[in-house]
């Protein structure tokens, strides 16, 4: 896994890893969140709206954040 940003492209209306390489995300993708000081095993998946699931609970990502993750 490398660290990076997961940022949402407007354009293609999909989110966007940006590390040492950069590409796409898809759903069912798994990664790392940042929550707080330490990284949240996940994964990624679309339905109304893009969100994470983790073990115990998930969120929709908000499309203006900015997230930090390991991809």
């Amino acid at each position: 896994m490398q660290s990076g940003t997961m940022k949402f492209d407007a354009d293609t209306e999909r989110w966007r890893f940006q590390g040492r390489s950069e590409f796409w995300f898809h759903c069912g993708y798994p990664l790392q969140v940042r929550i707080a000081n330490r990284y949240v095993t996940g994964t990624l998946e679309y339905a109304d709206d893009w969100y994470v699931i983790f073990p115990e609970t998930s969120f929709t990502l908000r499309r203006k954040n900015i997230y930090q993750v390991k991809a």
